[in-house]
């Protein structure tokens, strides 16, 4: 069996082998669409500077990236309590039955969405408060550097936003993973049930047959049990009975 507790390089290269990671696969859509968007934000932005000056450029500037710093802060603790909640739906006996029906696999691409569209949070964090300390720096416009860190932050954000959103999808496959383990329980429970049955069959035939003792004596003593050990929910159980046994007791 392989080991279930992988850290993320090593998650990262079971789930994804040798395709290109989420962050700069260009042909999904969250990529592709936070191009677009980088590149509508960074030229406006150039724009905003062209006809304010650089004062009020950097007033602006300063003001976008703190709000949405913090912003991506309450989005990480989001992330985080839902990935929480999710994992802990799970159990030892659910996971082992996720396992043994092949959607395992599935299970931790879903729940390594999570974790990794977090540790991509946590670093534009980061990047979102080194970059408001040098735009605070009192410093000539630098174009080249302008539109290098502008293209690239506004790009990481539009993916975390988009990627976020498309987690809502995820939970609907982490919902029919569940209820699929549900069924595959109730199915387990039932045929648990039914092997009871026979046994407890088979031994009342083996009794009857050598006349350890007789059926009727075998029904009083069910209808003695239910009425001594059972009678709150006696009702229940002689119907049960009657139906199992085709008998009219209680």
């Amino acid at each position: 069996m392989k080991n279930d507790h992988l850290g993320f390089k090593a998650l990262f290269n079971e789930l994804y082998g040798k395709s290109k990671n989420p962050l700069f696969k260009f042909s999904s859509f969250e990529c592709y669409f936070s191009i677009i968007i980088s590149m509508i934000i960074s030229s406006l932005g150039y724009f905003i500077y062209q006809v304010n000056g650089i004062q009020n450029f950097t007033s602006i500037i300063k003001n976008v990236i703190l709000g949405f710093g913090f912003s991506l802060i309450g989005l990480l603790g989001f992330i985080i309590t839902g990935l929480s909640i999710m994992i802990s739906t799970f159990d030892n006996k659910s996971i082992d039955t996720i396992r043994k029906s092949g959607r395992l696999i599935r299970l931790k691409s879903i729940l390594f969405s999570f974790y990794f569209i977090g540790l991509v949070i946590g670093v534009e964090v980061l990047f979102s408060f080194i970059l408001f300390f040098i735009v605070s720096i009192d410093i000539s416009f630098n174009m080249t550097f302008y539109w290098i860190s502008c293209l690239l932050y506004t790009y990481v954000a539009s993916f975390v936003l988009l990627y976020s959103v498309s987690l809502l999808g995820t939970c609907f496959h982490m919902f029919f993973i569940k209820f699929g383990y549900q069924e595959s329980s109730k199915n387990t429970l039932q045929q648990e049930i039914n092997f009871l049955h026979l046994k407890v069959d088979a031994l009342s035939k083996i009794l009857y047959g050598n006349d350890i003792y007789e059926y009727d004596q075998f029904i009083e003593c069910l209808e003695q049990i239910i009425n001594d050990e059972y009678p709150e929910c006696k009702e229940e159980l002689f119907k049960r009975i009657n139906e199992y046994y085709n008998l009219k007791i209680g």
